[in-house]
């Protein structure tokens, strides 16, 4: 072989080895592109995961006992929530949640009963209302000095709370509940008596939240 012949070989074959270098790079480099696009597309599925898990923490809420509920309440009727019984001569006011009063005069009134407290929320809508905001609501229980009773309110009927008015209240039993009164009725279409309420109820435990969603490292 001439050594003109063994630089043209020597060259030829640098020439491929430099060509394969370079389809190699760029094979490598496309392989990292891909990895990255991967890593990136991870991570979204993972941020966007912990978006949907946080939602869901956020709005949680155990099942309700029972679900919603609707009842009339007529003058000197006691409820208890959990049951949904009704009494308006028990035997005693202990084992009971909530009295509607009917006074004389034409006053009207809701009296906690037992061990129950309550957290006036006003003029709401009813389904808006979370779990959290009932549970963690800043329950009280003041007595009346006027009838030395533990009154929600206690007023003539032209200045009671209005329609959709709403009171969180904490059962006697430690149960948790959102009350709406959704009007007041007649009784036999006598104006000189004590009207009929009807109120919207649902019953909740009182439970601690669940673990809160870690965010994403």
């Amino acid at each position: 072989m001439t050594p003109g012949n063994s630089n043209s070989t020597g060259w030829a074959s640098w020439i491929k080895w430099l060509v394969g270098a370079i389809i190699a790079v760029l094979a490598a480099g496309t392989g990292i592109v891909a990895l990255l696009n991967y890593a990136d597309n991870k991570k979204q599925e993972i941020q966007q995961q912990y978006q949907a898990d946080l939602e869901v923490w956020l709005n949680y809420s155990p099942p309700s006992l029972g679900g919603e509920q609707t009842t009339f309440l007529r003058g000197s009727d006691r409820i208890d929530f959990e049951s949904g019984k009704k009494s308006s001569n028990p035997q005693s006011d202990r084992e009971w949640d909530l009295l509607f009063v009917c006074g004389p005069n034409r006053f009207e009134g809701l009296r906690a009963l037992g061990d129950s407290y309550w957290h006036e929320k006003g003029v709401a809508d009813f389904q808006q209302i979370g779990y959290r905001e009932l549970r963690d609501a800043n329950y009280n229980k003041v007595r009346n000095p006027n009838t030395s009773n533990f009154d929600f309110y206690y007023a003539h009927m032209s200045n009671v709370p209005s329609i959709n008015h709403i009171f969180f209240i904490k059962t006697t039993e430690g149960n948790i509940v959102k009350l709406q009164i959704l009007d007041y009725e007649l009784y036999d279409n006598n104006p000189d008596v004590c009207r009929n309420m009807k109120i919207k109820y649902e019953v909740f435990p009182r439970v601690s939240d669940p673990p809160k969603p870690i965010p994403p490292g």
